[in-house]
């Protein structure tokens, strides 16, 4: 009884081995893995001067307009209903109370900007929240949401007022390299549409000839 236990056991051993060996290949397989050829430039990661996003940005202005996208469905956003919004600064950690005219921007705008800035690998970027903090800007009356970059090979940094959430997906898609830009809805449309805006967000003034 005792060996055929024994048995059972090192069959048991030897299977979850063998179970765990292929969960290990299969995830290695779904790794793309990464090309030796490429530099560190040819990659999603960066580092990013301004000279290689401008190649990218030209790039994608000569792409031909992707086919079949989505049509997207028919929804809207709901309106924002509550009476005040604390927002809290990340900085000097100062509350600041504003009344309803901001509370979509800085419950949702200012969080989901947040995230995209984070992910932006191999690009220095900031988003600048000075402005809605009247501990740091006492004498703005309009704040506004404004995102910075300063390319590995340039001293200055570059600032641009009045983003929103939509500015920042447009510099993620445009660093993951897609093609085209995903609206709330699900809708598809070129990303070469936003090549303007794109220049004005990356601080790049291309030639699309």
């Amino acid at each position: 009884m005792w060996n055929k236990i024994k048995i059972l056991l090192t069959s048991a051993l030897v299977f979850i081995g063998f179970v765990n060996q292929a969960q290990n290949t299969t995830n290695e397989n779904n790794t793309i893995p990464a090309n030796p050829s490429l530099s560190p430039e040819d990659t999603i990661k960066g580092p990013f001067t301004k000279e290689s996003i401008k190649e990218r940005l030209n790039a994608l202005a000569k792409n031909p307009v992707p086919k079949n996208l989505k049509m997207g469905a028919m929804c809207y956003d709901v309106a924002y209903t509550e009476n005040r919004t604390d927002y809290v600064c990340p900085k000097c950690s100062q509350k600041t109370i504003y009344a309803v005219e901001f509370g979509y921007l800085i419950t949702n705008t200012i969080p989901d900007c947040r995230n995209y800035v984070r992910s932006f690998q191999g690009l220095k970027a900031n988003l600048d929240e000075s402005q809605f903090c009247k501990n740091c800007s006492p004498n703005i009356k309009k704040p506004e949401l404004c995102f910075e970059i300063n390319y590995s090979d340039e001293k200055k940094v570059h600032k641009t007022c009045g983003i929103n959430e939509k500015d920042m997906q447009l510099v993620s898609e445009f660093l993951s390299r897609s093609k085209v830009h995903s609206s709330f809805n699900g809708s598809e449309e070129p990303l070469k549409n936003y090549i303007k805006r794109l220049e004005e967000l990356l601080d790049i003034k291309i030639n699309e000839n």
